[in-house]
């Protein structure tokens, strides 16, 4: 199968801290991987295909890197995960700032590639 991507993905492991955008709620996470233009974050907590979100990206030290927001494109869910691939959502970066481009190129200039 043919890989789709235009932006290539590296693995990172951080925190993330999601938000709902229609509403309080959240909850805390880990990033499995990161390209310029999205993040699959490791979660059961999932949520529907089309849901918006607030993300807060925060280095091991526990300094923040970026906030962005994005919609989620992709959902695994617990029983459809595997080894392979965890349950999580896959979630695509809307409006980001050339600030949060230029961070999120050097993270992901610091990862492994996948």
């Amino acid at each position: 199968m043919r890989e789709r991507r235009r932006f290539p993905r590296v693995a990172l492991d951080a925190e993330v801290r999601v938000k709902l955008s229609t509403t309080d709620d959240g909850f805390k996470s880990r990033i499995r991987d990161l390209s310029e233009t999205g993040v699959f974050i490791l979660t059961e907590e999932t949520r529907p295909i089309g849901t918006g979100l607030e993300l807060t990206l925060v280095l091991t030290e526990g300094a923040l890197v970026a906030r962005v927001r994005g919609i989620i494109v992709h959902e695994v869910r617990v029983h459809e995960a595997t080894k392979k691939l965890p349950s999580g959502i896959g979630v695509m970066f809307l409006d980001v700032d050339d600030d949060t481009k230029g961070v999120l190129r050097d993270l992901i200039a610091r990862g492994e590639p996948l």
